[in-house]
């Protein structure tokens, strides 16, 4: 995210390493500390890995999965 406005801590954010998506906890350095949402373990990625995970993506992600539930395998 060098180039972009960093992530507030209690923003969401989306760690695009492993695509999991967690509240910012707070930011050292250049690292991130994530937790997911409704707790769980934090962990750290580096700004370079971090996107803001914004309605859209959550929506998008939402219908995806409801998709997933709907189609016969």
């Amino acid at each position: 995210m060098s180039a972009k406005e960093p992530l507030a801590k209690g923003a969401l954010a989306r760690d695009t390493q492993t695509g999991k998506v967690g509240e910012v906890m707070d930011i050292v350095g250049t690292r991130y500390w994530l937790r997911r949402q409704g707790g769980g373990r934090e962990w750290d990625v580096d700004s370079a890995h971090v996107e803001p995970y914004r309605l859209s993506d959550q929506l998008a992600d939402r219908i995806r999965e409801e998709r997933k539930k709907r189609v016969p395998r």
